[in-house]
């Protein structure tokens, strides 16, 4: 395989991770977003003040902070740039909306899975997450995903 195909299938496998964070955040599966992060990975959003490092603080934390069965969310992410350091390091920085709404009470899921729909407003938060990325055997996975915030719904 040539050098210039690998960082292709190399980019496209960073793009799908940062989509496959956002569907664990979207769809009910933040318990699981540690396994996107290399063992001693870092997740921060320093305008809350918030700091994950590991596994273990991340498997804990990160439910606590992101999960709740009143909440719809969908983080839009775009213009995404990658650039590589060498064949195992890469940064990025990804364009983030964030939609939220919060129900009065526990959303359920009728029995084809469908959620009500929440209502529109403007975004929650407007930002960019700058992400590290290192190629582990499993793969590649975040070394560091900070949240970057622009805008936001209490400015």
């Amino acid at each position: 395989m040539t050098d210039c195909l690998q960082r292709l299938l190399d980019q496209r496998d960073i793009e799908n991770l940062i989509v496959d964070y956002t569907h664990r955040l979207d769809f009910g599966s933040v318990d699981t977003i540690w396994e996107l992060f290399a063992g001693d990975g870092l997740w921060e959003m320093p305008l809350e003040d918030l700091r994950y490092t590991g596994h273990d603080e991340l498997r804990i934390e990160l439910p606590l902070r992101l999960s709740d069965n009143r909440r719809t969310t969908r983080h839009v992410c775009t213009n995404t740039r990658i650039e590589f350091l060498d064949d195992d390091h890469a940064t990025a920085s990804t364009y983030m909306v964030n939609f939220r709404h919060d129900f009065d009470d526990v959303v359920t899921t009728d029995a084809q899975g469908v959620r009500p729909l929440a209502p529109t407003g403007s975004p929650r938060y407007v930002g960019e997450y700058v992400d590290t990325f290192v190629r582990l055997p499993e793969g590649w996975r975040f070394a560091s995903r900070r949240a970057q915030l622009g805008f936001s719904h209490r400015a």
